[in-house]
């Protein structure tokens, strides 16, 4: 009796999933719909040893949901080159964690002014991006 129990307990609790499920939409839609795109780096980590526990990440990451980004190329919005921005999350599973000293693509929106991520784009360190990012400055310059 005791193996039929244990096969559905986990059957029960093996559809608890703490990813972020995605589907993407084309980048020319995500171009389309989304207000700000652009490239940054990152250049200061902003959450809090407290954010760290209670969201259970390590304490000594050079990682952070929240940051500061020094903008480096504007797509798509009225951002200027060198332009300091701060991010926010709302510390989801689909939320992206920054790198220190790293350079991203991001699709922005902005809500209770400030600025997030787009969960579900094509979001990611610029070196990993090259297509994507060709394919954006080509619909950058026919708009």
């Amino acid at each position: 009796m005791k193996p039929l129990a244990l096969i559905a307990l986990f059957m029960i609790f093996s559809n608890i999933s703490y990813a972020c499920d995605c589907i993407l939409q084309p980048i020319e839609s995500d171009f389309e719909n989304i207000e700000y795109v652009v490239i940054a780096e990152v250049i200061e980590l902003l959450d809090t040893k407290e954010e760290r526990e209670e969201f259970h990440y390590p304490q000594d990451t050079q990682k952070s949901y929240r940051v500061k980004i020094k903008i480096s190329k504007s797509f798509k919005a009225n951002f200027r080159k060198d332009q300091i921005v701060e991010l926010h999350s709302e510390f989801t599973n689909c939320d992206p964690l920054f790198s220190l000293g790293e350079s991203y693509l991001l699709f922005l929106y902005e809500k209770d002014q400030k600025f997030l991520e787009v969960p579900c784009t094509y979001w990611g360190e610029v070196s990993q991006l090259k297509n994507e990012i060709q394919t954006i400055s080509e619909l950058a310059r026919k708009n």
